[in-house]
C-alpha cells in the first residue's frame, strides 16, 4: 500500500540516513519462532533496492540491534503519520498526486479596471 509513497519520499530526500521511523519488524522470540514486533524509534542507516523492493537497514534505539525493514512496514516518519506527510507533500496515501480542490475565501473581482481610473 505505502510502497509507492515511500519511493517518492526517498526521491524527495524526506527519508534518508539518520531519519527516525517507527515500524514493525520480524524478530525471533524465545522459541526461535519468527514473529512481528512493533518497535519504536529506528534510525535509518542504509537504504537498498533489491528485486524491485525497498529494504531499509535500521538501528533500533532501545536494544542497539540492526534490522532490515520492508517499506510496507513503516508506520511513522519522524513522529508523523504517513497520511500527514503525504498531505504535506501533496500526495495521496498510495503515492499519486492530490487533485486540487476549490479554494476557499474571497475571490478577486474580474471587472474592467479602466472605468475606475479617472482620466484628466
Amino acid at each position: 500500500m505505502n510502497k509507492n509513497l515511500i519511493e517518492i519520499l526517498i526521491e524527495k530526500k524526506v527519508i534518508k540516513r539518520n531519519t527516525i521511523i517507527t515500524c514493525t519488524v520480524k524478530d525471533y522470540s524465545t522459541n526461535n519462532l519468527v514473529s512481528h514486533f512493533n518497535k519504536d524509534l529506528f534510525v535509518i542507516r542504509c537504504i537498498k533496492t533489491e528485486n524491485d523492493e525497498i529494504k531499509i537497514l535500521g538501528l533500533c534505539v532501545k536494544d542497539n540491534k540492526q534490522y532490515y525493514i520492508n517499506s510496507t512496514d513503516i508506520k511513522k516518519i519522524d513522529g508523523m503519520e504517513l497520511e500527514k506527510i503525504a498531505k504535506v507533500y501533496g500526495l495521496n496515501i498510495d503515492g499519486t498526486p492530490m487533485t486540487q480542490k476549490r479554494k476557499r475565501g474571497r475571490k478577486p473581482k474580474v471587472e474592467n479596471i479602466d472605468k475606475y481610473i479617472k482620466t484628466y
